[in-house]
């Protein structure tokens, strides 16, 4: 129950969600009909470790739960290197279970299993698409009937009662959090059948990197975390209502917010280098309110400097509109692309009383104050962002800002926005 949400903390690594699987396994045998421990196994496999592998197969450590995630570097000889692939060497291990006079079914996915049933083989083979489709099916062959007690999970996040049919006849009704068991003689072709039925749930934060004054909810999808992303770039993606999420039909697994379809949600296992957040701000977004157009003129001041610790003089200064510098393509001249810092000032003119949520983007390290006084503590920060700030402000009011950043190696954003937020009561 890691409670922090990007690597500053103590987020969770590969090897502990490793050590996790396999101790829910040891559980899932001491206790097979308690359906808790595969549901863990599954939530563990889906969530982490096919979430840290990368497009090019390396293995990330931190499961960070907002900005980007990680892009590990080759041959770095970690734990979680090696932990990662022993799981991904080892997933048929969780599909099935075996009895001495059966077998148990505890995940969805197209596989095959011959188990040997007082003297005799069987093969059970399961066909899917789950999580894309909700639909599963088991054949039984046997060279000769045989009796077997075929036990069939039925996940605790299923919405509502699952029946499961025999040669197309009903045989049971499964619960959620349960197995249905099916003792019977088994014959060659013969078929189990059910669908399942996963729910959209949403579960509330409350780890270290809470935001004052608001709620952060996690979206589920059955046993898929669910990762906002904001395509617009009008803001980061930090503020969603979670209440009005519908199907994209377009998009297997992916929900769109009614009212505003650049915004969705899609499984954190699915995200590659897009930025995104886990945990957003339940609430509706001011989408009248751009922080830029209440900066006094002319702008934000700022300056560069060649090394990490704005030291002696600067190499750049200058005027900005706003905030927003993709290192790799942006810089001012004389900037170096590596190892700088850089200061970023200006006084922001409140429209309205009320919540402001600033959003920061940085590499290596960063400060934020308002009216001199830090509204976020100076802290390493290799995530690269964002990082949420919120400020109590009254209409008409005067906020001097200062942002400072400190970038190392390789590309990143710095990025400073804000949005106005209509809390829910």
């Amino acid at each position: 129950r890691s409670r922090y949400l990007s690597d500053d903390g103590h987020t969770g690594e590969t090897c502990g969600s490793a050590f996790w699987i396999k101790f829910n396994q040891r559980l899932h045998r001491l206790f097979p009909d308690e359906e808790k421990y595969t549901a863990e196994i599954e939530k563990s496999i889906y969530n982490v470790i096919l979430a840290n592998q990368t497009e090019e197969g390396l293995i990330r450590f931190h499961a960070i739960m907002e900005g980007n995630k990680e892009q590990p570097a080759k041959c770095q000889n970690t734990c979680c290197e090696g932990q990662g692939t022993r799981i991904l060497g080892s997933l048929p291990e969780y599909i099935y279970s075996t009895a001495p006079d059966g077998l148990y079914v505890n995940l969805y996915e197209p596989s095959s299993i011959v188990v040997n049933i007082n003297g005799r083989d069987v093969t059970l083979k399961q066909e899917t698409r789950f999580p894309f489709s909700p639909e599963v099916s088991l054949t039984v062959s046997a060279a000769s009937p045989v009796k077997m007690k075929l036990h069939v999970r039925i996940p605790s996040w299923n919405d509502g009662k699952v029946t499961v049919s025999v040669n197309g006849k009903k045989a049971a009704t499964g619960t959620p959090g349960t197995y249905v068991k099916l003792a019977r003689t088994w014959n060659e072709g013969d078929r189990i059948a059910f669908t399942l039925a996963p729910k959209l749930n949403v579960a509330k934060y409350e780890g270290i990197n809470t935001i004052p004054n608001s709620d952060r909810y996690a979206a589920e999808y059955g046993p898929l975390l669910l990762a906002f992303v904001d395509t617009d770039g009008a803001f980061g993606g930090c503020i969603a209502d979670v209440g009005k999420l519908v199907a994209d039909a377009s998009r297997p697994l992916h929900f769109t917010q009614e009212d505003n379809p650049s915004r969705y949600f899609m499984p954190y296992w699915m995200i590659s280098r897009e930025p995104y957040v886990v945990y957003p701000i339940d609430g509706t977004e001011d989408a009248g309110f751009v922080l830029e157009d209440h900066i006094s003129a002319p702008g934000f001041s700022v300056e560069f400097f060649g090394n990490e610790k704005w030291e002696g003089t600067p190499v750049y200064r200058g005027t900005v509109p706003s905030v927003n510098y993709p290192v790799e393509s942006k810089l001012p001249p004389k900037v170096p692309k590596e190892h700088f810092s850089s200061r970023f000032t200006g006084e922001f003119i409140s429209p309205k009383t009320g919540l402001v949520i600033f959003v920061l983007s940085m590499d290596k390290g960063y400060g934020f104050s308002v009216n001199g006084k830090i509204v976020s503590r100076w802290r390493t920060h290799s995530n690269k962002g964002p990082v949420f700030c919120a400020v109590e402000v009254v209409k008409g009011e005067k906020y001097s800002l200062k942002f400072e950043h400190v970038h190392g190696a390789g590309d990143c954003r710095i990025l400073l926005k804000a949005a106005s937020l209509e809390i829910k009561n």
